[in-house]
């Protein structure tokens, strides 16, 4: 009797952990789905800028912002996090800066923008480089010559500007949390089939 009550033991031990790793893989996978449900949900809420006049290209503050490149929202992500046996969703702050956080809640951001410097008859201007890579700078006399020192201006792309702006919340990742935790529950429901 006791041989048995001891091979009894040793199967419930491992059944225990194979069952708890069953779990585990249940639980990360309902997980993820959670995640891609969230990511696409914050994605649907972004969207493109309406046509029309300058005032229309911001969404009003408390909505989902417009999106003007598109990098906002291929820029929002899911992931697992094992240790804490969550999902991180949300944009890669690396990819696109503050501007995604300074949205959600507010605050202020580093917008970099390109304003090429316009030349005129007159004006000193680059038409060129020499044969050291040095840029050739001379007085410009003639149309052309000006049309020249404009393109040479924004080819070389050397008159980027940065400006820091305030940005009221406009929130895109909560908002599409909040309306994806109640469907949570159901996706736990008989996971550990």
């Amino acid at each position: 009797m006791s041989g048995k009550h001891r091979r009894q033991n040793v199967w419930v031990f491992f059944e225990t952990e194979r069952i708890n790793k069953l779990a585990d893989d249940a639980v990360e996978k309902r997980l993820l789905k959670f995640g891609a449900f969230v990511r696409s949900d914050a994605r649907r809420s972004i969207r493109k800028e309406p046509k029309g006049t300058r005032r229309e290209r911001n969404s009003k503050p408390g909505a989902p912002p417009f999106s003007h490149t598109g990098n906002l929202r291929e820029n929002i992500f899911f992931g697992l996090d094992k240790r804490e046996n969550s999902v991180v969703i949300g944009p890669h702050k690396n990819r696109s800066g503050y501007a995604p956080e300074a949205l959600e809640y507010g605050g202020r951001a580093t917008i970099n923008g390109f304003v090429p410097k316009t030349y005129r008859i007159g004006d000193t201007g680059p038409i060129g480089r020499d044969a050291n890579g040095r840029i050739v700078r001379i007085k410009l006399k003639t149309a052309e010559m000006v049309a020249r020192a404009n393109r040479f201006a924004i080819e070389r792309n050397d008159a980027a500007i940065s400006r820091t702006v305030k940005i009221e919340a406009r929130p895109y990742m909560s908002p599409a949390f909040e309306r994806n935790l109640p469907h949570a529950p159901q996706l736990f429901r008989n996971s550990l089939k």
